[in-house]
């Protein structure tokens, strides 16, 4: 799960350095809104280990994939398929960053003061 997490962190690092670009057409087999909360969930994951102790992150990050697998109707397997596929195609990378990107913006921006740490730095 760590590999599968530094994969995310890995894609959001390089895409965020391109320019955007309108022109992509999302044609990837997963639906767009989909892929989109399944990557905000992972990001919340990620996140949400700085609250807790080194020692307790890797069982905790361990109940936490598991939900996120069950909620996305996923296993390890097909998470990391997909982690996989989305970091080999740069268009679609770019594409759902700017997404989940956004979507996690706007979620900062409901939150009350002093409780957006959980959504990781834009």
């Amino acid at each position: 799960m760590h590999r599968l997490l530094r994969t995310l962190i890995l894609i959001v690092g390089l895409i965020s350095c391109r320019e955007k670009s309108d022109k992509y057409v999302y044609s990837y087999r997963v639906p767009e809104e989909k892929l989109k909360d399944l990557l905000i969930d992972v990001n919340m994951v990620e996140a949400a280990m700085s609250e807790f102790l080194p020692a307790k992150q890797d069982s905790i990050k361990k109940v936490y994939m598991t939900q996120l697998l069950r909620i996305h109707q996923l296993d390890e397997v097909g998470l990391n398929t997909i982690m996989t596929e989305v970091k080999s195609d740069e268009g679609l990378s770019h594409y759902i960053y700017e997404m989940v990107s956004d979507s996690l913006k706007a979620l900062r921006l409901k939150m009350p003061k002093g409780n957006d740490k959980l959504i990781l730095n834009q």
